[in-house]
């Protein structure tokens, strides 16, 4: 009786939402996933024919920090790579677009059918199951089937389509916790298709998402990185120790101190997210201290958004500033990194950079704040604990002679942190990405 119910309740759903408004939604959803093309003069991905290695790289600012090394040194060793994004401007070897729309609607239509149904099965079990009524029960069903599974609904349709029309030997990520990456690498592990993962920030054992590893192997960024995933319960066997290839660009931009040249700071911004600050007023206080004891300084200041933080709180900060130099959320952080003599941020895969190149690094940690220890634990950077540290940091930290001596004291310090979290700082963890790829190709 309750699943006859049930399927009366599946059709009902369907009946009574517009068929007009289901049919803009689908067509919407599907839309917007577009693959870039090669563009770039004597590249034929037809005459590739060594392998089929598909890389994801909806997030934009982990492919170009992370992935494009990657893709280009396997092109240059005759790789047959593609790469799928849902940015028209990502200039990749792609995947022909008939591949996303040639019958994706229907598929999709006919998932959507389910979800209603699926929807109208757990609700009516729910009923069933609930002595009480429970408004906020409802609310969160509401969510899981009309918000997050139609937003699921097109990956899964267009990594089983790619899967089924060219399968790739190979799945390259450097993030698998967003749902698009994840919904192909799902799809991925379901048709037996190794997968790697390529660490693009930092581990540590506050951040959880390695209790959640999808991929089948992971490109780890140093040893106490490897550590951290080993005892999140990543298989040892799992993780070989590359170094992150993002950072090869920076090898050999080491600091030379500039006699008499106007110095340059960099402050690294960094969004808000829940858990990862102990309250949004303590980040708001330790970025508006930070703006304005910048403020002060006689040197060129940038200030650098992060890639996903809207940047109306920042320009709102400088606006009352401006010497400040506010620069595009997109601009590339390494660059910025390369011209600086200071580099100042609140805890961010950034100071990483800033140190692999030599750079006199500021981490911002007040009482109580919440943040990862990784930095100021460390010994690395200087740490600025309150306002007025921050302001003596700085002033110190632009005074050749002192720069000097605190960059000799930390220098160990310095060494070990790099170690553990960057591998051999050597401009070369991208051939050694590659040969783990090759090494998963031919296994």
């Amino acid at each position: 009786m309750v699943e006859r119910r049930v399927g009366v309740g599946a059709r009902l759903i369907c009946t009574f939402l517009p068929i007009s408004s289901v049919l803009a939604c689908l067509i919407s959803w599907l839309r917007p996933l577009v693959v870039a093309k090669m563009n770039r003069p004597g590249v034929r991905l037809a005459s590739r024919s060594r392998s089929n290695v598909l890389v994801l790289g909806f997030t934009r600012h982990h492919y170009e920090t992370v992935l494009r090394p990657v893709v280009e040194h396997l092109i240059s060793q005759n790789y047959d790579v593609n790469v799928v994004s849902d940015s028209p401007n990502l200039q990749t070897p792609g995947i022909p677009r008939q591949l996303f729309y040639i019958g994706a609607v229907a598929v999709a239509a006919k998932l959507f059918f389910l979800i209603c149904r699926a929807f109208s099965y757990v609700a009516a079990d729910c009923i069933r199951r609930s002595t009480t009524s429970s408004p906020g029960l409802f609310q969160q069903l509401y969510w899981i089937f009309w918000r997050d599974l139609p937003r699921i609904i097109r990956y899964v349709v267009v990594a089983e389509r790619i899967f089924g029309a060219m399968p790739p030997k190979l799945v390259i990520a450097a993030d698998d916790v967003d749902y698009k990456t994840r919904s192909f690498i799902l799809v991925a592990k379901q048709a037996n298709i190794p997968t790697l993962l390529i660490q693009q920030g930092l581990a540590s054992v506050h951040y959880p998402e390695w209790l959640y590893l999808a991929c089948s192997k992971v490109a780890c960024m140093g040893d106490g990185a490897k550590a951290v995933l080993v005892d999140q319960g990543v298989s040892p066997e799992a993780i070989t120790v590359t170094g992150p290839p993002g950072f090869d660009v920076l090898y050999g931009y080491t600091h030379r101190p500039r006699s008499g040249a106007r110095k340059t700071v960099v402050f690294a911004s960094q969004p808000f997210y829940e858990g990862a600050f102990a309250s949004e007023e303590i980040y708001r206080r330790m970025t508006s201290d930070i703006v304005f004891a910048l403020s002060h300084l006689d040197a060129k200041i940038v200030v650098k958004p992060h890639p996903s933080q809207a940047p109306g709180m920042l320009r709102g900060l400088c606006a009352a500033y401006p010497r400040l130099i506010l620069a595009q959320p997109t601009d590339d952080i390494r660059t910025l990194i390369r011209d600086c003599d200071v580099f100042l941020s609140i805890s961010s895969t950034s100071m990483l950079e800033a140190l692999y190149c030599g750079r006199v690094v500021i981490s911002v940690d007040y009482p109580g704040s919440g943040i990862d220890p990784i930095y100021t634990e460390s010994g690395a950077t200087l740490v600025a604990r309150s306002a007025e540290d921050l302001r003596r940091l700085l002033d110190i930290s632009l005074q050749p002679f002192l720069v000097e001596r605190l960059l000799d004291r930390k220098k160990e310090a310095r060494r070990k942190l790099l170690h553990d979290f960057v591998h051999i700082p050597d401009g070369r963890a991208t051939e050694r990405v590659v040969g783990v790829i090759g090494n998963e190709i031919n296994a």
